[in-house]
């Protein structure tokens, strides 16, 4: 897993939108994964964060972590709305422990959950083989 992260200083702020476009533009052989992690403790990955990513077979997960627990499903499917081969935007409206998750301006799940109550947002990867190319374009961060 790779991230890079968009908001340093902003790792307490606790109601915010967030959005990126990704797409798949080489995977030469398993899964590649792309997407956003929010919630990310001001602290470090590991006292908590959630994921929200999509992978190149067609299936969005969201996840929970901490260095006790390790990582978490909270949702994983696959979904019609994954375009494989084109730009996807993921979204995640953020609003104390309510998230709202869409993709291509679709919602495709919505939860509460308060383990982590702040933190900042990153672009994460995830891949198994070399030379794998994943983009990024029109990374988008608002409070409320």
């Amino acid at each position: 897993m790779i991230s890079v992260e968009f908001i340093p200083g902003n790792h307490f702020v606790k109601n915010y939108d967030t959005y990126v476009d990704t797409k798949f533009a080489k995977v030469p052989s398993g899964t590649a994964c792309s997407g956003l992690m929010f919630r990310r403790s001001p602290l470090s990955w590991n006292t908590g964060g959630y994921s929200f990513v999509i992978c190149n077979v067609g299936y969005f997960s969201i996840h929970y972590h901490n260095a006790k627990d390790g990582w978490q499903e909270i949702k994983s499917q696959y979904h019609p709305l994954i375009q494989l081969s084109d730009w996807n935007r993921l979204e995640v409206l953020v609003n104390g422990s309510h998230f709202v998750f869409l993709i291509n301006s679709q919602i495709v799940y919505e939860t509460d959950d308060d383990r982590q109550p702040v933190g900042g947002v990153s672009l994460m990867i995830e891949v198994q083989a070399d030379e794998t190319q994943i983009l990024f374009d029109n990374f988008g961060y608002q409070t409320r």
